[in-house]
């Protein structure tokens, strides 16, 4: 059942995000801002593809399901009121719940479990590169083409 509903995520996410560019009601500049939300849909489609493939071995499971989930968190995040005045501070509170897992990776097995730590360092560094390429006019062009 998770699955279908992941899948059925997927396959929506993408033109509700175009749609929502292409009205323009997207924060900032519409179109850059249409590659930040495409990135996260990719992101949750290959943490939450990852966890389900590795359903079988718990811990790798638990935590690709964890990144998915995180993935998905930073639009939640953007719309509380302390948000609109500050959006950099959207990357908080995904720095500490992507943080929590290694830690507690550390505490209890003395070394963090390697999703944990190379799938967070992956999505945390994705953000600066995301902004950079949806400035760039190659995006532009992309994204015009996406929601004509």
């Amino acid at each position: 059942m998770a699955a279908a509903i992941a899948a059925v995520m997927l396959v929506t996410a993408p033109p509700l995000a175009i749609a929502a560019a292409a009205r323009g009601t997207l924060p900032g500049d519409p179109i850059a801002f249409l590659l930040v939300m495409v990135t996260d849909v990719v992101f949750f489609g290959l943490f939450a593809g990852a966890g389900i493939y590795c359903r079988h071995r718990p811990e790798t499971h638990k935590r690709f399901m964890l990144l998915a989930t995180l993935s998905l968190l930073p639009p939640a995040v953007s719309r509380w009121p302390i948000a609109d005045a500050h959006p950099a501070l959207v990357t908080v509170p995904m720095l500490l719940l992507l943080a929590t897992a290694p830690l507690n990776d550390l505490r209890r097995h003395r070394r963090p479990h390697p999703v944990s730590l190379w799938g967070g360092i992956a999505y945390l560094a994705s953000i600066p590169v995301r902004f950079a390429v949806a400035a760039t006019p190659a995006w532009h062009h992309l994204a015009r083409w996406l929601i004509r």
